[in-house]
């Protein structure tokens, strides 16, 4: 009697498809590196339009994978995908976006976090906590200074780190068990949301342009 082919073990195929994942955006990010360096500029009209329509992602993933190609090296990319978390997973894309919202200028720390996140099997939400930790302190208000940009594009970059910091603490307030958006009083709610919505308009321009 014949045997049976073995099944592929379900961790490893996990493991399998968010390394192929990975690799997509990379390989899409690197593709909108290109574009960017070429006279039609992935900014020309219809440049972004024209990605968004044949890989089906929107702007911001397609800006974020331009990003992720212009801060990771291959050899960086290689390395990363080599990481594994204790359960055998390896840091995916939800860890990336979180690892890119550290400065450039802190390429150690970014280093430093991404493997401490596998070695301690971080989720993306836990990494995000950790990175938030490096600039904020709570008692002091006060964190780790930012460097001042020195061009365009780093001032661009900050504004859209800046943003996103802001929104991911205005969807925990709107999702917190103590008090929360709709607890505040109405003409703060008001202009509170006002804000975000700038905000988010705000951090999608400056994203489209890093």
């Amino acid at each position: 009697m014949a045997k049976r082919p073995k099944q592929p073990d379900a961790v490893a195929e996990r493991t399998k498809q968010a390394i192929v994942k990975l690799k997509g955006y990379y390989d899409l990010g690197k593709r909108a590196q290109k574009l960017s360096n070429s006279s039609e500029g992935i900014h020309a009209t219809g440049v972004i339009i024209k990605m968004v329509k044949e890989t089906g992602e929107n702007r911001a993933t397609i800006n974020k994978c331009r990003q992720f190609a212009d801060q990771y090296t291959p050899a960086e990319f290689k390395n990363i995908c080599k990481l594994r978390r204790p359960d055998g997973k390896p840091i995916g894309w939800g860890h990336v976006t979180k690892l890119l919202t550290v400065p450039l200028a802190d390429k150690k720390l970014r280093k430093k976090l991404q493997m401490q996140a596998a070695k301690e099997g971080w989720t993306a939400r836990h990494l995000n906590d950790q990175i938030q930790g490096e600039y904020e302190s709570e008692s002091s208000g006060i964190g780790r200074k930012w460097s001042l940009p020195t061009s365009e594009q780093q001032a661009l970059r900050q504004i859209t780190q800046r943003s996103q910091q802001w929104l991911r603490w205005y969807d925990g307030l709107e999702n917190a068990k103590g008090i929360s958006v709709n607890d505040l009083p109405d003409d703060v709610q008001k202009r509170l949301k006002a804000v975000v919505r700038e905000i988010r308009k705000l951090e999608e321009e400056a994203t489209t342009r890093t």
